[in-house]
């Protein structure tokens, strides 16, 4: 994996930009960064001539007093601020969100983006699929109301390149977290649509993916050299479910705060798209945080994708 040395949290204004903080205060325990940046894209909004000269006060640079706001929470809201305010940042940038914000994480080489969701969103603002669809760095998505801590983690893996990368994060975590953390990680198997013409029932082949599920696991660990100790491994048969389905049950019975998975598995073409399950995952869960580990070196530039947004 590759280190998170500088990270990138957009905030909105609102409610929901207090449990962002707090949780990126304990994000930076765990991931120790060497920046921080807080930003928000105002909408440019073109006023009429006449509204202009009637209320020139509305032609002053609103940024600078947004961005102290900010700031402001962010010292009422971030436990032990004196320590990080050097690698703290602030941004208030006016220009299109769902553009603006992915060109400033180029120009700020960031390694990883934070973001809320909102269950009910209207407007045009910002939308989390096209952020995980574009960026080509990790990015974690974060429920309304945000973990205080990250103590039971679910890693998706289907013993791939991209996989090992989403595994290995959970590990780091782990290991750098001064609380206890458990760690499942989960397998789903299915089996092939002509398993009949084997001869052998459904339940018959099903035992047989899981057979070579397992031997897949013992080889993936040893050509990565992984140290699954205290790892809960779990392989399950998604009969009729599919895989980001699977992912939610699991998390809601370990009662699981962060789900971890990358990008693309086996089958993907490109290291910035997401996979089937990752995308199924984002439109399925949104009481857990979300963490889509991406191989930032193997992606394409952001201006080169932001131009197709």
């Amino acid at each position: 994996m590759y280190p998170f040395k500088r990270v990138m949290i957009g905030l909105d204004f609102t409610l929901m930009d207090k449990g962002l903080i707090r949780f990126a205060s304990a994000l930076t325990e765990l991931v120790e960064p060497e920046d921080i940046y807080f930003i928000n894209i105002q909408p440019e909004l073109e006023l009429p001539q006449e509204i202009a000269e009637a209320f020139p006060v509305l032609m002053e640079e609103p940024a600078e007093h947004l961005r102290q706001n900010m700031l402001e929470e962010i010292e009422r809201n971030f436990p032990n601020h004196g320590q990080w305010k050097d690698r703290i940042h602030t941004m208030v940038i006016e220009g299109s969100p769902r553009k603006e914000f992915l060109h400033q994480a180029e120009d700020l080489d960031v390694d990883l983006i934070v973001m809320g969701r909102k269950k009910n969103r209207n407007g045009t603002g910002i939308v989390p699929t096209q952020v995980a669809n574009k960026a080509k760095c990790s990015v974690m998505f974060l429920p309304e109301t945000p973990p205080e801590e990250i103590n039971q983690i679910v890693v998706g893996c289907d013993f791939s390149e991209p996989a090992r990368l989403a595994l290995e994060e959970a590990l780091t975590l782990r290991k750098r977290a001064s609380h206890e953390v458990n760690i499942n990680m989960v397998h789903v198997y299915h089996v092939p649509m002509g398993y009949y013409k084997t001869g052998r029932t459904e339940s018959q082949f099903a035992a047989l993916m899981r057979q070579n599920a397992e031997k897949r696991l013992v080889k993936f660990t040893e050509q990565y050299e992984l140290d699954l100790t205290g790892v809960k491994i779990h392989f399950v048969y998604g009969r009729k479910k599919s895989p980001a389905a699977v992912l939610k049950k699991l998390a809601k019975r370990h009662q699981a705060n962060l789900i971890i998975v990358s990008a693309r598995g086996l089958g993907g073409l490109s290291a910035f798209l997401l996979g089937s399950t990752t995308e199924k995952l984002l439109k399925l869960v949104d009481d857990q945080a979300v963490l889509i580990v991406k191989d930032k070196d193997a992606s394409p530039s952001f201006r080169e994708i932001v131009e197709q947004i």
